[in-house]
């Protein structure tokens, strides 16, 4: 691919500009490779396939997370597996997105997704609820997407579910069905 840089002249930054060399291609030496292509800087987890058994009834759960699928900016952004949690290592605007599949909610029973920001209140909250009459079973699928400050050092986001059916049930662990991500939009 051909560089794909600003390109500029004296006229454009002003003749004996102290730093000619460093004026308009800084961001992109440093938001794109050598190639011309854009860093990523994101990453993916997902349950890899095992469902969260015992997801009790009227109560704020963590969701868990097993395996890292995606994370092309290695170290840039960490999954805690211990504590199911990303914190990214990079300071500005991240953009965290999760999807949670709850299987066989009952008909009209509400699920919520949150995203906690270092473990405080919730900050973010969707909640979707089954278009199937009551005493109908279905699974379902809800997805929330904020995008948040991060300080890149001791910021981190997590996921949380919470349903209402009357019993406990469990989150899908199919890889296409529940998962949680972060990509970092800049400073």
């Amino acid at each position: 691919m051909a560089d794909q840089r600003i390109q500029y002249t004296e006229q454009m930054v002003g003749a004996g500009h102290p730093s000619l060399g460093d004026t308009l291609n800084r961001l992109p030496l440093i938001s794109h490779n050598s190639d011309g292509y854009p860093k990523l800087f994101a990453a993916q987890v997902h349950k890899n396939g095992v469902d969260q058994a015992g997801v009790v009834d009227l109560t704020t759960t963590k969701v868990t997370f097993s395996t890292l699928a995606i994370n092309p900016g290695a170290g840039v952004l960490v999954f805690d597996d211990a504590n199911d949690r990303l914190t990214p290592k990079i300071a500005g605007k991240w953009m965290f997105h999760g999807n949670v599949q709850i299987l066989s909610l009952g008909g009209e029973k509400p699920f919520t997704l949150r995203i906690q920001k270092n473990g405080g209140a919730t900050l973010y909250e969707h909640e979707v609820s089954s278009g199937y009459a009551a005493g109908n079973f279905q699974d379902l699928s809800c997805s929330i997407r904020v995008i948040m400050d991060m300080n890149g050092t001791t910021d981190y986001a997590e996921l949380f579910a919470r349903h209402n059916h009357g019993s406990n049930r469990s989150l899908a662990g199919g890889v296409t069905v529940s998962w949680f991500e972060a990509v970092f939009l800049g400073a």
